[in-house]
């Protein structure tokens, strides 16, 4: 062979690896824009995707959409994308609850009116309770804007199977309440006292259909309570509402709270014993310390309660110690004003208090 055939194979050989070379590069070039993997941004994009600016459609499934800019560490911004996509895609889903749902907590009395104290514990029970979280959601693609940064994220839930899931929460919350039995006997407190975790599992029944709400699409009726279990709820609400308490002021300035608690306790549903007191479930016994000071001849009254919980062997309950304060250029008006505000924050303690563990 002779030298300038050697030469040319051997230029041959060196076109063929730098041709092989490009060609690998290229190849490894395409990979690294396409989507491989959804839970990595996409680093090098030519083209927006579609679902950044317009959601998929497709029957039994939701998706949304968030997005954050890059401030600070990347690992943060995909994180605060991922709950705005999150948020938004529960927005695409959440509907206004059911009047179906409210009608589970509420006690219709007699006269037709609802206790609003029956459904102020039921919704303090309630938010006691964590909320049921949508299992299920996923992210579906990630991308990063090569010009602004900003990362977008989709998000995207099964309707159908996430339903399943709740439903059969349900169903063991259900089966809990079935299985449940209300005391029959000791003082009305002590009844009320022992019922708690019954009320407790209505609360969770009462998570689980809000979020049922959201997702079933053809209505709650599936979900309605037994015949048994509307029964087992409505001698819960009656056995709270048959509360009677006593309100016992120490001293005579204690009796300028008696009015507004007497009201807003009222007000709620409680039923108040005036002459009695020796059969109400629980006593509520309290004082008053008003004081006032002029400046510039603006008066600043704070008003000072300590009110005790007590029940008929009169123990202690629970205890109590609030203030308020009112501001006018009259002293009776500030004194007012301070006695409404302390009465209605007595009064938000008082019914949270007594169901209270």
């Amino acid at each position: 062979m002779t030298i300038n055939q050697q030469n040319n194979n051997s230029l041959l050989r060196c076109s063929r690896s730098i041709c092989f070379a490009c060609g690998l590069s290229l190849v490894l070039l395409l990979s690294a824009c396409s989507i491989k993997d959804p839970m990595h941004p996409e680093r090098v994009v030519h083209e927006q995707p579609l679902w950044v600016t317009q959601l998929p459609e497709r029957t039994g499934y939701e998706y949304g959409v968030g997005s954050a800019d890059l401030s600070g560490r990347e690992a943060e911004a995909i994180e605060l994308a991922r709950e705005r996509a999150r948020a938004d895609l529960v927005r695409q889903i959440q509907v206004a609850v059911s009047s179906e749902l409210a009608s589970h907590s509420e006690l219709t009395m007699e006269n037709g009116q609802n206790s609003r104290f029956v459904e102020q514990i039921n919704e303090k029970i309630r938010s006691r309770v964590p909320e049921v979280e949508l299992p299920g959601i996923s992210w579906q693609a990630q991308w990063q804007d090569p010009d602004s940064g900003t990362f977008y994220v989709s998000a995207h839930l099964n309707r159908w199977a996430v339903e399943q899931q709740l439903s059969e929460r349900l169903s063991v919350l259900d089966l809990e309440l079935e299985e449940a039995n209300l005391p029959r006997q000791g003082s009305r407190l002590q009844r009320v006292r022992q019922a708690l975790p019954v009320l407790e599992l209505f609360a969770q029944r009462d998570k689980l259909l809000q979020q049922l709400s959201f997702l079933a699409e053809s209505g709650l009726s599936r979900y309605q309570l037994s015949a048994e279990l509307k029964q087992l709820r409505d001698e819960l609400n009656q056995l709270i509402s048959a509360l009677q308490i006593a309100l016992v002021p120490e001293d005579r300035q204690a009796r300028l709270l008696s009015t507004g608690l007497s009201e807003g306790l009222s007000g709620l549903g409680l039923v108040l014993v005036d002459k009695d007191r020796n059969s109400a479930d629980l006593m509520l016994s309290y004082s008053l310390q008003l004081t006032d000071k002029e400046v510039e001849g603006v008066h600043y009254v704070l008003a000072y309660a300590q009110l005790q919980i007590r029940d008929q062997q009169q123990r202690i309950v629970k205890a109590i110690e609030q203030q308020a304060k009112g501001v006018s250029g009259f002293p009776e008006r500030a004194e007012q004003l301070a006695l409404q505000r302390l009465t209605s924050i007595l009064t938000e303690q008082i019914t949270g208090l007594l169901f209270s563990r």
